[in-house]
């Protein structure tokens, strides 16, 4: 093999061993709608704002007793202008069989929220 394919196989392992096989979870849930014509993914980009940083991870959910049910996480820290810093967790499940996706749990600096609630949370982290 060459270096240049060693190279490549290398590069190729260390992405799949980075996402652990659930980059196509990560995926759908990104690109599956919050609200008719808004991506998850654009959605937790505008909860981010400018001064802030997401992070997606994905794993089995011990919580359903279901191979094809992935929990797929996002991690959002949002510093506001006046230097507070909120932690964002928003909790996804993406069903591999019916290729359905559901936001799960949300937690807002380490208080879970109820849907309903932590959707108004969050647009009150919008209006800082």
């Amino acid at each position: 093999m060459s270096r240049l394919g060693r190279a490549a196989a290398f590069f190729a392992f260390a992405l799949l061993a980075a996402c652990g096989g659930y980059g196509d979870d990560i995926t759908a849930v990104k690109q599956a709608e919050a609200t008719p014509g808004t991506s998850n993914d654009a959605w937790v980009d505008e909860i981010a704002g400018a001064r802030g940083h997401v992070e997606w991870s994905a794993g089995k959910d011990s919580a359903y007793n279901n191979p094809d049910i992935v929990a797929v996480l996002a991690k959002i820290d949002r510093p506001s202008a006046n230097g507070e810093s909120h932690k964002i967790e928003l909790h996804f499940i993406h069903n591999r069989q019916t290729q359905k996706v559901a936001l799960d749990n949300v937690v807002v600096d380490g208080k879970t929220q109820g849907l309903l609630g932590g959707a108004l949370n969050l647009m009150l982290l919008q209006l800082q």
